[in-house]
This record gives C-alpha cells, structure tokens and sequence, in this order.
C-alpha cells in the first residue's frame, strides 16, 4: 500500500528474514551427500534467498519514489541503479576475496552472508519499533 509506508517498511524487513534464511540454507545444504538432495536444497533455498531481494529491491524502489519530488525522479532512480550495480559489482568482489584471499568455502561465504542480512533484519526490526 503506497499511502502506508509501513506496509512497505514491514515487507522490505521480511525479506531480510527471508534473504538470512535463504544464506543461511545454502551454507548447510551442501552437508548432503545424495547429489539429488543436495540440488533439491539448493535449489530451494536460492528461491527463497532470491524471493527477499527481489522484495527488497521492488519496495525500496517504491519508497525512493514516494518521497522523491517529480523532477528530480529520473536522477533518483537512475542514481537508484548505478548504486545497486556498483553494490552487487562490490558483493561478488568481497565473496571471490573471501574465498580466494580468505581461504572460505562457499557455505562459509553464505554463512556469512546469512549472518549480515539477519544482522540488517534486526536492526530494521528495533527501528521500526522505535518509530
């Protein structure tokens, strides 16, 4: 509901959720040793991974074009997309880091991964409960 930023405050907050469980299955499905199972999983929880950042990207692109005046809605948006480019260009240079600098296992990445994205639900959550 556009009128209530809440309402897509509260969906972005979930889909943090979302994106942490999803890491978080990825970093623990690859303990499978049925080859079958093990893509099942992976499948699985790189849906629900991929589920909370598309949430994440249609809602905050919805609450950048609610408080942005008119004219000034192209630069926003595209500044919107130059920002979320350089920040996945950024995300995979830090996960090839940690695995080649850093000696981390794929899980061990979306281990952390999880462990961000929960971070950043947390504090989404307190600061939604302050104001």
């Amino acid at each position: 509901d556009m009128d209530r930023v809440t309402s897509l405050e509260r969906a972005c907050v979930g889909s943090f959720l979302l994106m942490a469980i999803g890491c978080y299955g990825l970093s623990s499905s690859f303990d499978e040793h049925d080859d079958h199972r093990k893509f099942f999983w992976v499948c699985a929880f790189t849906s629900v991974r991929s589920a909370g950042s598309s949430v994440i990207w249609v809602q905050s692109s919805l609450i950048l074009q609610k408080f942005s005046d008119a004219s000034m809605l192209g630069r926003v948006v595209s500044v919107d997309y130059a920002l979320a480019t350089l920040a996945e260009a950024f995300s995979a240079m830090c996960g090839g880091l940690l695995q080649d600098d850093a000696g981390l296992s794929a899980e061990e990445v979306s281990f952390w991964m999880a462990a961000v994205a929960f971070g950043i639900f947390v504090v989404w959550v307190v600061y939604l409960d302050v104001v």
